[in-house]
């Protein structure tokens, strides 16, 4: 580099170091330290240590004279203190003797005697103590004029400053400054001038250095350092930029880049490693800079820019605003160099292809036309404006067959964007010409505009036919239905219509079929009559509910009953060490005595079948199922919690909602039925949809708090994250965990038993499409997957994100209905399909209201949305109508009204339609962002902040950002980056960034997000991104036969083959040798594993496995362990402990001795057992 004075324009970055001010305390001799430091303005303590017993101590001003020539300030004889300086407030005296000044003050700054008398007997002993006192500067950090110290940066242009002045402000004692030259290496301090100035006792220190004029590029980087010995300053380096470019010789002959809107942009500054870099946009606006040295900064200005670890700029959406010229200056040290680049943005018209009157989007069409008339063509929101031409496909625009004439092209200007129209005129010269084809070719700055051209095919008349000047012209299109066909298709309708009527009104009923009463109803010995006919009816609903389940919502023709549908998941219990186990099999919910009690509560997650194992307990009771019928009570009753809008009474809800409406029961007969009867059950389905969850005294939460039924058996299902506030100690908990491989395998063989070609291609998806396969592990998803997998071809692309996959469900929702549509209703359809915004509202405000209800009454809705539309949503299978109860003033069976409600299919379709009014929200937070998004937790939210970030790029930086900014949210902030379709090397970017730290897996954290974790584990997998470290605090398990880590919650990390170092924190742990050997066999198959460590619990003495010994020798893998204070290094040739320090090997004595000690310290809770069993208490 230049000589190290060749000073420029000036940017500063503070230092983060943070200092504490001290004061001296006297050590364990008698005495007082000398000297010692009180702070102005405050109360200070001249410390001193005399002994225990001491008789008196009398203090003396001593600066000026001797004591023996003065009185004292301060006489203590124990208790009594006074003496002048105690009388007037200004001293007092702590109970071991030491002085106390009330109040600092510069005066303050002399030096006291002690005087202490030990006995009567004694001479006196006579301690001396300087005192000085301090002032903190202000502010408290070397200052440059014209820096504003609320920024991180201050930056001041050559041509302002001619000197570069250093400042500390207001200090006592002064505190030295020097100018250094800052490189990698630190260099010897440079020329400058020092001054210190005295103003009232406090002193300013100033360092000046000369900005000589240097053409430019030219950069240089100094160091304002403080000497601040007495630590008062909160930062004590200034770190100094001066660069210089010239504009015109910057912009005369830039590198041209041209991007389209949304994606990210790439800018690298040179090539050679540098240790300072520099990005302006024109005209003088800094755009981000990184100084490396002993301390590394890097800042960006913009928050939606980023600078990496070479320099390069990153503009992760590059929107229009950020059009114009960058440059970057740059010095490796020797070189300075200057690099620019013009940079324009593309739009890409909507839709992406030229519009042509007629012409849907398959972008080729059949167009019926005169020989003679217009032809129009246009696109709509392109930047930069194009130019359109009608012609031949091969380019050609002339011919002896067709002529044009007055060609029209308009442009319109649309805030940033241009519509461009071309109208021309056209006339068929060759009568023989039937068939002519022509295309509106488009033409810009890039070749991707070629590819919206549109080609179509002129199906030539002699009769006038009027050629479309606009989307709204009526275009006659080739297509004939004969009418013999049609008539037909009719009476085959009429005819079939004729015998659903007949076999519906002729039906024989149930009672007169006497073996299928026997087999759907089985009599139960010892029970009246009256009870049969109660528990015929309940089984009589339940057999509606359980008969007619639909996958996916459209398949209305097509429902199955339930237990050909259902396959079983995982399921745990939560055990009495509070962690979570196998319960094995849904069958041992009433048996199993490890979760035996009247409570339990059954939870997952949106989507993982709670409500679908309801039906299948119905299911097994209505037919006594012989491994159900012991545990199943005599009498089940089932209760759809959101169905209860002010109903108080058990037996109200049955009568409503699970006997038929022509029952003979009344409310008294039921509770005396339920009184009476000795062996029944209560299900009580969706606490988290119950709109009184948060009422303390409902009558579901007397029920789960056991104020009342307390004797009857009662299973809840609910979100995780909506447990109940007041269950009591009894209760118990149960979990589903969702589809593996195998219960994914076994539903697939049911749906489509015969084709595994079909079922092959389905797990060939989730195999390339992690996100995909993270959602399939919910039965919901991968049950809708599935399904819609065998109606439609499945673009894997457009699903591989959350927002993807449920985009792709709702179109398929409307795209099914629409096929069985005539043509006049597909453009209303189309509308409400797409125009969906006070929907949008309505599922916002449901989400955001705490005592939100769910659905709403179908005339409310009716009249918010439109009858139609309602239907439409209905008929899709969005919507969902259903009986609900309406409560008069009095509040009894009599004033109880039942109304239909319509709700959402399920609560992730609220979330979805949710998210697009929120991304609207979002956009007017302003300052209020984080309280508005506060009001959602993604622990409970998750799908609507993904959601929310898939559906709009602006949106979604600003939940990324908050997400970023909440400790334990950053999974989530990383899963709704992936969200973004059009932003995947974003992604990539963030995700290398996020493991090249410290991965922390924590026993606090929830299910939901250690398995988004897990998940980003596997996407760096995939990516080959290495993990630079993975730590498990308190949240390792086991490491399972196919070398997955078991975590705490259950979830299972994928196998980790790109991780650097893992390190195991189990306090209270005490592994075994199987154990160990599991974590090095499953650890091995890291390619770049280099360190295990396990801290805070017992290892083995010793390991004798060679195989495993020899591959951790081989590949130089460390092995480190901490027990406690003592660190300890296996030697993979012997399988023994050694001590890191060198002391040599770790003798069975002392090895005795630690695992002693550390039982000591750490009582043991758990032991890992060598069976592979979870931890479980002593």
């Amino acid at each position: 580099m230049r000589d190290s004075t060749l000073l420029v324009n000036v940017l500063v970055v503070f230092s983060l170091t943070s200092v504490t001010q001290t004061i001296p305390t006297p050590t364990g001799l008698r005495g007082c330290p000398s000297p010692q430091y009180l702070e102005r303005g405050v109360p200070g303590t001249v410390q001193c240590s005399f002994t225990e017993n001491f008789v008196d101590v009398y203090w003396y001003d001593s600066t000026k004279a001797d004591i023996a020539d003065k009185d004292p300030v301060l006489i203590y004889r124990r208790p009594t203190i006074s003496g002048p300086g105690y009388m007037s407030g200004e001293f007092d005296v702590h109970p071991n003797g030491s002085l106390i000044v009330t109040n600092v003050t510069i005066e303050h700054e002399m030096i006291f005697t002690a005087e202490e008398i030990t006995s009567t007997t004694d001479p006196p002993d006579y301690y001396s103590v300087t005192v000085i006192v301090t002032v903190t500067p202000t502010p408290t950090t070397p200052v440059v004029d014209r820096c504003d110290l609320s920024e991180p940066v201050c930056l001041l242009q050559h041509n302002d400053t001619s000197e570069l002045t250093c400042e500390v402000r207001l200090s006592r004692p002064a505190i030295p400054l020097a100018w250094h030259p800052w490189s990698s290496v630190t260099g010897d301090p440079i020329k400058f001038i020092s001054d210190i100035r005295n103003a009232s006792s406090l002193f300013t220190s100033s360092v000046s250095l000369a900005v000589p004029s240097v053409g430019p590029p030219s950069v240089d980087v100094f160091s304002c350092m403080a000497n601040d010995t007495l630590n008062l300053l909160g930062k004590r380096e200034l770190v100094v930029v001066i660069y210089n470019t010239d504009q015109s010789s910057a912009s005369g002959n830039p590198f041209k880049i041209k991007v389209e809107r949304n994606s990210q942009v790439h800018l690298p500054c040179g090539t050679n490693e540098k240790f300072v870099v520099m990005w302006e946009r024109r005209p003088k606006e800094v755009v981000g800079f990184i100084v490396s040295g002993s301390v590394n900064y890097t800042h960006s200005f913009e928050t939606s820019t980023d600078l990496d670890s070479s320099g390069s700029l990153i503009i992760a959406q590059v929107g229009i605003h950020h059009e114009g010229l960058y440059t970057c200056l740059y010095s490796d040290g020797v070189l300075d160099k200057v690099f620019t680049y013009e940079l324009s943005v593309i739009v890409m018209p909507n839709p992406a292809y030229a519009v042509v009157p007629g012409c849907g989007p398959e972008r080729y069409c059949v167009l019926k036309v005169g020989r003679k008339g217009n032809l129009t063509c246009s696109v709509r929101g392109v930047r930069p404006a194009v130019n359109l031409e009608w012609g031949f496909p091969d380019g050609e625009t002339t011919s002896d067959v067709i002529t044009f004439s007055n060609r029209q092209l308009h442009s319109q200007q649309n805030g940033e964007t241009t519509d461009v129209t071309l109208t021309i005129g056209y006339e068929i010269h060759d009568t023989t010409v039937q068939r002519l084809t022509l295309e509106c070719s488009v033409s810009g700055p890039t070749p991707a505009f070629s590819e919206l051209s549109t080609p179509l095919e002129l199906l030539v008349t002699d009769n006038e036919v009027p050629t479309a000047q606009d989307p709204s012209s009526t275009i006659q299109l080739n297509v004939v239905i004969p009418v013999v066909v049609l008539s037909a298709l009719m009476i085959v309708l009429i005819i079939a219509v004729l015998i659903i009527i007949r076999k519906v009104l002729f039906k024989p009923t149930r009672a007169k079929n006497a073996e299928d009463s026997e087999q759907e109803i089985p009599m139960i010995p010892g029970i009246p009559d009256e009870m049969t006919r109660f528990i015929r009816e309940l089984k009589g609903t339940y057999e509606n509910w359980y008969s007619a389940v639909h996958p996916i919502p459209f398949l209305e023709d097509k429902p199955f009953p339930v237990n050909l549908l259902f396959v079983e998941g995982g399921i745990e219990y939560l055990a009495t060490n509070d962690r979570w186990e196998s319960l094995g099999t849904y069958h041992n919910i009433s048996s199993d005595p490890r979760v035996k009690s009247n409570r339990r509560i059954l939870e997952g997650e949106p989507g993982y079948g709670k409500t679908t194992l309801t039906l299948q307990l119905a299911y097994e009771w209505c037919r006594g199922l012989d491994e159900s019928v012991k545990a199943l009570p005599e009498v089940l009753i089932i209760i759809k919690l959101r169905q209860l809008q002010g109903i108080n009474s058990l037996a109200e809800a049955i009568k409503l909602f699970l006997l038929p409406k022509d029952t003979e029961f009344g409310v008294d007969d039921i509770d005396r039925l339920l009184k009476k009867t000795p062996s029944k059950g209560l299900i009580l389905d969706g606490f988290d949809e119950y709109p009184g969850n948060g009422d303390q005294s409902s009558l579901i939460q007397d029920i789960v708090s056991r104020k009342i039924l307390q004797d009857t058996p009662v299973l809840l299902t609910t979100r995780s994250s909506f447990l109940p506030k007041n269950m009591t100690a009894v209760t118990k908990r149960i979990r589903l965990t969702g589809f593996n491989g195998a219960c994914q395998d076994l539903y697939l063989k049911r749906i489509i038993p015969d084709d595994e070609a079909s079922s092959a291609k389905i797990k060939e998806i989730l195999k390339d499409n992690p996100i995909l396969a993270d959602l399939c592990q919910a039965p919901l998803f991968f049950a809708m997957f599935a399904h819609l997998s065998q109606q439609d071809e499945t673009d894997n692309e457009s699903i591989s994100s959350a927002t993807g996959f449920f985009r792709y469900v709702i179109s398929c929702l409307h795209h099914h209905l629409k096929r069985k549509m005539n043509d006049e209703k597909v453009v209303k359809f189309e509308m409400w399909e797409k125009d969906h915004r006070k929907l949008d509202k309505m599922a916002y405000e449901r989400l955001d209201d705490p005592n939100r209800v769910n659905g709403w009454e179908k005339a409310d809705i009716c009249n918010l949305l439109g009858e139609s539309f309602v239907d439409q949503y209905l008929r899709i299978g969005i919507f969902l109508e259903e009986d609900s109860v309406k409560v008069n003033d009095a509040g009894m069976i009599d004033h109880i009204e039942t109304i239909p409600v319509v709700r959402f299919n399920h609560k992730l379709f609220c979330e979805w339609y949710a998210a697009h009014h929120l991304v609207e929200v979002i956009r007017t937070a302003g300052d209020d962002l984080q309280e508005m998004l506060d009001r959602f937790d993604p622990n409970n939210y998750q799908y609507l902040f993904r959601f929310v970030c898939g559906i709009d790029v602006t949106a979604a930086a600003g939940v990324i950002s908050y997400l970023q900014s909440v400790d334990g949210y950053e999974p989530y902030a990383i899963l709704c980056m992936l969200e973004q379709k059009d932003s995947a090397d974003l992604f990539i970017d963030h995700l290398k960034r996020l493991c090249s730290t410290r991965i922390q897996i924590s026993d606090a954290n929830t299910r939901i997000l250690d398995r988004s974790i897990g998940q980003i584990l596997e996407i760096a997998s995939v990516q080959k991104i290495q993990v630079n470290s993975l730590t498990l605090d308190s949240s390792f398990v086991e490491m399972d036969e196919n070398g997955r880590i078991v975590l705490q919650s259950g979830i299972r990390l994928p196998c980790l083959t790109n991780v650097k170092e893992l390190w195991i924190d189990s306090t209270r742990a005490e592994y075994t040798v199987p154990q160990i050997e599991s974590i090095f066999e499953g650890m091995l198959k890291s390619d770049c594993l280099e360190r295990i460590t396990f801290a805070s619990c017992i290892l083995p003495e010793r390991f004798e496995e060679k195989h495993i010994l020899t591959q951790l020798l081989e590949r130089n893998i460390t092995i480190t362990w901490y027990p406690s204070s003592s660190v300890f290094t296996l030697d993979t040739q012997t399988g023994t402990w050694k001590y890191k320090e060198g002391r040599g090997d770790l003798a069975h004595r002392d090895y005795v001795s630690e695992v002693d000690t550390y039982r000591t310290m750490h009582p043991p809770a758990f032991h890992v057992r060598p069976n592979r069993q979870r931890a479980r208490a002593l």
